[in-house]
């Protein structure tokens, strides 16, 4: 699960490159680290502003979204 939250938080840096706010550019690409915990990526970001959580093919995917 950890795995899945630090690819898709990495999705989401990748789409922000050109148009996030100051505070994510200035993340470094390769962060968050592989196996990084939810409190981990919350206490550098903060919370997200959307959150929602699916099941797909028995799994569980929870996706943030910061505006």
């Amino acid at each position: 699960m950890r795995i899945v939250i630090a690819l898709l938080v990495g999705f989401l840096f990748a789409g922000c490159t050109t148009i996030g706010s100051t505070s994510l550019k200035d993340i470094p690409a390769d962060w968050p680290p592989v196996g990084a915990t939810k409190a981990e990526i919350q206490s550098r970001l903060g919370p997200p502003s959307t959150q929602s959580v699916t099941l797909q093919n028995g799994v569980e995917r929870e996706t943030w979204g910061y505006h």
